[in-house]
């Protein structure tokens, strides 16, 4: 919230700002044709389907390197593991992972797509059909706290960002991510904190 949403939506204002002589994102924003609305409703419902069925499909060897390949991190860098969570205080756990819903739901994925689908996608034309692969191997390589989680990562939002790059429509990247993110949310709050009094 304080590092991720400045930053890159600042830079596109800045951007905006050389473009308009104005804070404007006017000019800025690539792959912004629009579609009909029962499109974006079917799109982002089986976009939703492959990255779960893919992140199901890759847990394994996301799995598989955290336990060999990144065995020298200390256990509570992998905070997908509930247990790492078992010495805090309920409270504490309800308002930390109930503000993440908000905070990584709508708010941050909203601004990632804004830069890494609108602006960042639109100006890697000249790679053709790399565009995407290119786009969504910059995506994965910027969670570079989560490398255990890499081909989850790039895998389970390819066909999203391979889909954005096609109907060159920024906005399903945005409405995916952020559902994507809300059921992620909620799921971890649930398996986290659960129906235990706070």
């Amino acid at each position: 919230m304080f590092g991720i949403v400045p930053i890159q939506l600042g830079h596109l204002f800045l951007v905006g700002r050389k473009l308009n002589h104005r804070l404007s994102l006017v000019g800025v924003l690539g792959n912004n044709t629009t579609l009909p609305k029962w499109q974006y409703f079917a799109f982002i419902l089986l976009l939703c389907l492959i990255a779960i069925i893919i992140l199901l499909a890759t847990a394994p060897i996301d799995g598989w390197l955290t336990r060999t390949v990144f065995a020298w991190l200390p256990s509570w860098y992998f905070y997908s593991n509930p247990a790492v969570f078992a010495s805090y205080p309920r409270r504490i756990l309800a308002i930390t992972f109930g503000a993440r819903i908000p905070i990584d739901g709508p708010m941050v994925p909203f601004v990632e797509e804004l830069y890494f689908r609108a602006y960042l996608l639109a100006r890697l034309d000249r790679f053709g059909r790399w565009a995407p692969v290119i786009n969504g191997g910059l995506f994965t390589l910027y969670h570079f706290w989560q490398p255990q989680n890499y081909p989850t990562k790039f895998f389970s939002l390819f066909p999203m960002v391979w889909l954005t790059w096609w109907k060159n429509n920024y906005r399903l990247a945005i409405f995916t991510h952020t559902t994507l993110n809300l059921i992620g949310g909620i799921l971890t709050y649930s398996l986290v904190v659960g129906k235990r009094p706070v």
